[in-house]
């Protein structure tokens, strides 16, 4: 079977802010196998996954996007090991390991991602709460340098938000997770608690990245989005999540741009740490 491939396709709908430049060649690979040829085939490439966290220029054609979304959703148990595609919803995930009376990660269960990109985010709730999905992780598949690999948990360099994987030469196929044993239904009651709290505090109803920064100064945060008050752009600080950026309807690259990098200065004029968790595309 032929990878499918669209040409000239809008990357705008595949991100969760709803921003994107142009792929001439976007490709859809529904197996491991295709992924892995595409890669070996191609050169210049980006992988696109769920499309959180990730900002691109809307001015920018791409080449080759090859989009991961399909090609591993692989999930199976055996003697409490958890075997799972990078193509895994993060919903899917956790259910299934539920209804396995397994959890841990109950509070990811809002996030619109999948398993690969949580991996290579390292996504975890708030820093102060010191708990993320590499947690229960035991090894990696990836493929480096046309090489399959099995990295162990320890190899990846994993600390809050960050991982070996972004520096784009690995791309994560499939992981083996150990969770916690947890009654199934504490676990239905703990999805449902953490809908409940992204409903109340996080402002889903426009499209966003969900967090901005990894590491910010929320006194410094209050006043960059304070500078943008007056502002007509329809990218904007959300009145109700103190750190996200929503698009209010054909926000454009730059308008996101802006407020990070007025962001930034701020912070670096007051000597206060920052860090950008959002992935920017711009080449």
């Amino acid at each position: 079977m032929k990878v499918k491939i669209l040409h000239n396709e809008d990357l705008s709908k595949y991100t969760t802010i709803k921003i994107g430049g142009i792929a001439n060649n976007f490709y859809i690979p529904e197996t491991q196998e295709e992924l892995i040829n595409l890669v070996k085939k191609l050169e210049n490439f980006r992988i696109l996954g769920g499309g959180s966290n990730l900002l691109i220029n809307d001015t920018i054609r791409f080449n080759h996007i090859i989009y991961t979304k399909e090609f591993n959703k692989n999930l199976s148990i055996d003697d409490d090991i958890v075997t799972c595609g990078a193509s895994v919803s993060l919903q899917k995930l956790i259910s299934y390991i539920n209804n396995h009376n397994y959890g841990g990660i109950e509070y990811l269960y809002s996030v619109p991602g999948y398993v690969g990109g949580a991996i290579y985010m390292n996504a975890g709730r708030g820093k102060s709460y010191n708990k993320s999905i590499t947690d229960y992780l035991l090894d990696i598949k990836v493929l480096h340098h046309q090489e399959i690999k099995i990295l162990s948990a320890n190899e990846c360099c994993f600390s809050y938000r960050s991982s070996i994987f972004q520096n784009d030469e690995y791309v994560i196929l499939e992981a083996r997770f150990k969770f916690e044993k947890k009654d199934k239904e504490l676990c239905k009651q703990e999805r449902i608690e953490r809908l409940k709290y992204s409903k109340t505090y996080q402002d889903t109803a426009y499209p966003n990245f969900g967090t901005v920064f990894s590491i910010c100064n929320d006194k410094l945060l209050k006043i960059s989005r304070m500078s943008f008050k007056f502002n007509k752009d329809k990218i904007q600080f959300s009145n109700k999540s103190l750190n996200w950026l929503i698009n209010n309807g054909g926000g454009k690259y730059m308008e996101a741009v802006k407020r990070i990098e007025r962001t930034k200065a701020i912070h670096n004029l007051f000597k206060k740490k920052i860090n950008v968790e959002v992935r920017i595309w711009n080449d």
